[in-house]
């Protein structure tokens, strides 16, 4: 089931996305000193460019030999293929153009979301390779365009792109990121991981679950839920029906294909303040491994691990009833992970009680003497959205990847929660002192607590392979919790300035992605 993308691939792949980061940085940094737009990016985008060499040892020759091997690998088996789903793409466009006028804002945002789906998709039957780079630079493409969709000045470049992305964005997205990026970003993953047949179930999962929820809900959604007035019974049973059809089509158990489709749709019914375009495709992936591990390889008292860390976060009040069973199975499909599960089990478990402590501890804000309304007991919300990246990671059985994936989120939340104590921190663009709690302002504070987060993540993971028996190497643990951790709360920082404000949950997600993201690049550098 599981096929990651070729090293060279990869490589193509995550060195696009870093460049994109540094061309919107870089864009953002010369706006004060470079007033024309269009030169402001052609300067970038050289930048950029070299700044991504980093991945070929600084070496031109290097990258040339690199990307004439992908060229030559698409040209020796797609050949002149690839002109079959360019035109389709090209007649889906131009029916998209036509039909703009005649939809509404809702069912256009739908229709796109189904477009896009299934051009990747398309791309992906033909070739898996292909479908990944072209999601890749088609993320890079998104990030641009929201960068300069938020521009306040006039250009050719900025005007082409808020006319064009102007029906296409809802109220919640205007100062936020748009949800394309985060449903590409799941199609990333997708694409990432799995071999061609499950990258294509989950690809339509993703394209077709969520719009057939969309549309039942907005066309027969008389029944609203009580836990969630924005969705409906409707919706959800739609969903529900076409993850079942979708999974039984390509054969899936039955059993298996009933709890996948009931544990996303609910997931999608949820009141939750992130895109559920990444949740899906996460979730879609876990509930994949971890069921299909629990029934090949069911053992009734290995459930005793996840049932005693439900207690351990709840019983204490640390999360409430709702967080405290999503952390029950986060617990429980780790614990049906691919390799060394139980040595992931205890990483992940560690990672979820010290970040519930970070959160919200009695004694702690006792001993800090920090008033009750200051930190609060952790919702759902923020449960899911900094557990779900790492407890996905553990699924896989990447003990690197893991490591960036926890030391961002563990930084980010210490970040947040001690820097917020400095009186002045100041803005990470240009120093200058802002109010505590203010979006890309930070303080040394903030950047101390991370580092030890980054230490504790370090330390949790050396001890706890080595009780296992996991081989890894001492230095480089340390040296990606530190580097991911340091380096994902940076960014996060940069991104939230310039792309806009976000919301605490997709500033968690965004942590974590960032933080798996640098792993991967040390990894691959």
């Amino acid at each position: 089931m599981l096929d990651f993308i070729s090293p060279l691939f990869a490589k193509a792949g995550i060195a696009a996305l870093v460049a994109c980061l540094i061309l919107i940085i870089t864009m953002h940094f010369l706006r004060k000193v470079i007033k024309n737009v269009e030169m402001r990016i052609f300067i970038s985008l050289a930048i950029s460019y070299f700044a991504s060499l980093v991945f070929y040892s600084f070496s031109f020759k290097q990258w040339v030999a690199e990307a004439t091997q992908v060229i030559n690998y698409f040209l020796e088996t797609i050949g002149w293929m690839f002109l079959a789903p360019a035109s389709f793409i090209i007649i889906l466009i131009v029916a998209a153009y036509f039909l703009e006028k005649k939809l509404t804002a809702q069912e256009f945002r739908t229709f796109w979301h189904i477009l896009g789906g299934l051009l990747i998709l398309i791309f992906t039957i033909f070739n898996r390779e292909l479908g990944f780079l072209i999601t890749s630079y088609t993320i890079l493409g998104f990030l641009v365009m929201e960068y300069l969709r938020k521009l306040p000045e006039e250009s050719l470049f900025t005007n082409f792109v808020k006319k064009s992305f102007h029906k296409a964005i809802r109220d919640n997205e205007i100062a936020s990121f748009m949800a394309s990026i985060f449903f590409l970003t799941g199609c990333w993953i997708i694409i990432y991981m799995f071999a061609k047949t499950p990258a294509i179930v989950l690809l339509l999962i993703l394209t077709l679950g969520d719009a057939s929820a969309v549309i039942t809900g907005k066309k027969l959604g008389r029944d609203k839920l009580k836990y969630n007035l924005h969705k409906s019974i409707q919706g959800s049973t739609a969903m529900f029906l076409i993850i079942m059809v979708i999974l039984l089509a390509f054969k899936f158990n039955l059993i298996f294909a009933f709890i996948v489709a009931i544990v996303v749709a609910l997931l999608e019914s949820l009141p939750l303040n992130m895109s559920d375009n990444l949740i899906i495709p996460v979730a879609s992936i876990m509930l994949f491994i971890g069921i299909t591990n629990a029934i090949q390889y069911f053992n009734f008292w290995l459930y005793i691990f996840p049932i005693a860390l439900f207690f351990i976060v709840y019983l204490p009040k640390l999360l409430d009833l709702k967080s405290s069973l999503v952390v029950f199975l986060f617990g429980a499909l780790v614990l049906n992970g691919l390799i060394n599960s139980l040595a992931y089990f205890f990483i992940i478990s560690t990672f979820l009680i010290i970040n519930a402590l970070a959160w919200n501890a009695k004694r702690i804000r006792k001993c800090l003497k920090i008033k009750e309304n200051v930190w609060k007991t952790r919702t759902i919300n923020t449960v899911i959205a900094s557990g779900m990246i790492p407890a996905l990671i553990a699924v896989l059985g990447n003990v690197y990847l893991l490591t960036g994936a926890i030391s961002a989120a563990l930084a980010e939340t210490m970040a947040n929660k001690i820097g917020s104590f400095y009186p002045h921190p100041r803005l990470i663009t240009n120093m200058k002192k802002k109010k505590p709690g203010t979006r890309g302002a930070v303080s040394w504070y903030g950047y101390v607590a991370a580092l030890m987060a980054c230490l504790i993540t370090g330390l949790i993971i050396v001890i706890t392979t080595q009780i296992f028996g996991i081989k890894t190497a001492f230095w480089p643990i340390f040296a990606i919790a530190i580097i991911a951790g340091l380096g994902a709360i940076t960014l996060n920082s940069l991104m939230g300035i310039v792309l806009g404000y976000l919301a605490k949950e997709e500033i968690d997600v965004i942590s974590t992605l960032l933080g798996v993201a640098i792993a991967a690049a040390l990894m691959l550098i």
